[in-house]
């Protein structure tokens, strides 16, 4: 009977994740299209070392990420693998 329980409280809690990461989605997308409006355009914003060092440190985060999603998505296929042979 807990497992059904458990079930409903993590799906809850990944929808609420799942909510807040929208939200501040949009906020950062406000924020970028604000500061562009604020100086005349996309062609007038400065790139300076600072943003630049930002970017990269938010693709390197990024492939970090996608790194982890593949092997998560790799060791559950060897365990689905290891579970239908030790079924034979």
């Amino acid at each position: 009977m807990e497992i059904p329980q458990w079930s409903e409280a993590l799906a809850s809690i990944k929808s609420l994740k799942l909510r807040i990461l929208i939200e501040q989605t949009l906020v950062a997308k406000r924020v970028i299209c604000d500061h562009i409006n604020s100086v005349d355009g996309i062609l007038n914003v400065q790139i300076d070392k600072p943003l630049l060092l930002s970017v990269k440190q938010a693709r390197q985060k990024y492939e970090r990420y996608l790194e982890n999603e593949r092997l998560k998505k790799k060791l559950l296929s060897h365990k689905q693998r290891e579970n239908v042979f030790s079924m034979r």
